[in-house]
């Protein structure tokens, strides 16, 4: 289950309205919440994680057992894997538990979301964390369990 008590409660968001998201630059990440389930924001860069480490932008968590890890980035998807895998390092055995489920995605701008080298890139991230991150541009929606 995850513990959100390790976050200061300013970086914490808790809503049960139909649409939940997050957006910069263009970039959205959404979930709808169909059932009105209360879902916590979690506003990770600047304010869970205040220094100058490398981390996301976003977790929202459902159920208190789904974890969506979430960076709003350019085109780097290399750094954006970096930064999901540093945050999930920073609250691992905090936040996270061994039994919550962790879903990784990453919101670019441009069109680099699948070339060979990313393609590499993304496979590594999963052989590291057992997490196949979700890369899109523009907007991710989902649907709330």
């Amino acid at each position: 289950m995850a513990n959100t008590s390790v976050i200061h409660t300013s970086c914490i968001k808790s809503s049960n309205g139909s649409i939940i998201s997050v957006s910069e630059n263009g970039k959205r990440f959404v979930i709808n919440n169909k059932y009105k389930k209360t879902i916590e924001i979690i506003h990770v860069d600047g304010c869970a994680i205040t220094n100058n480490a490398i981390r996301c932008d976003y977790i929202i968590i459902e159920r208190n057992t789904l974890c969506h890890i979430i960076e709003l980035k350019g085109k780097n998807i290399s750094h954006a894997l970096a930064q999901l895998s540093a945050t999930i390092n920073h609250f691992n055995g905090m936040l996270f538990s061994t039994t919550d489920k962790l879903r990784c995605y990453i919101v670019c701008s441009g069109a680099p979301a699948m070339s060979a080298s990313n393609g590499a890139k993304k496979l590594a991230f999963f052989t590291k964390t057992g997490i196949n991150p979700i890369i899109k541009c523009a907007c991710i929606e989902l649907i709330a369990i």
